[in-house]
């Protein structure tokens, strides 16, 4: 896990990229392994985070350790469908998250 929380970010959309090309190229048995990844670093922010914003984190780390579970799941059934609807969900939980932790203007 990175030091910085730029650092996680960063790596949270490394785990993103490699999450929706085996998705795009139907390898769901990957899937797991980069939603797993990305749970893992959201986890990290609530103790990267300013104390205020801690509690935005831990929200956002719940909803996505769930989000990375249905990945899981859909994957391991071979629901092509499935899992890419997942992954948007991720993906739209990751936005959201960062737009919460981030004061003022939000990058992508």
């Amino acid at each position: 896990i990175p030091a910085t929380v730029e650092e996680i970010w960063k790596k949270i959309h490394e785990q993103q990229g490699k999450l929706a090309t085996v998705v795009a190229q139907k390898d769901l048995g990957e899937a797991h392994d980069h939603a797993f990844a990305i749970r893992d670093l959201v986890k990290a922010l609530p103790t990267k985070v300013p104390a205020e914003q801690k509690a935005k984190a831990e929200a956002g780390a719940k909803e996505i350790t769930k989000l990375a579970a249905d990945i899981d799941k859909s994957a391991a059934a071979k629901a092509q469908k499935a899992t890419e609807a997942n992954v948007k969900k991720m993906d739209e939980a990751i936005v959201a998250l960062k737009a919460k932790l981030q004061p003022g203007e939000v990058k992508k």
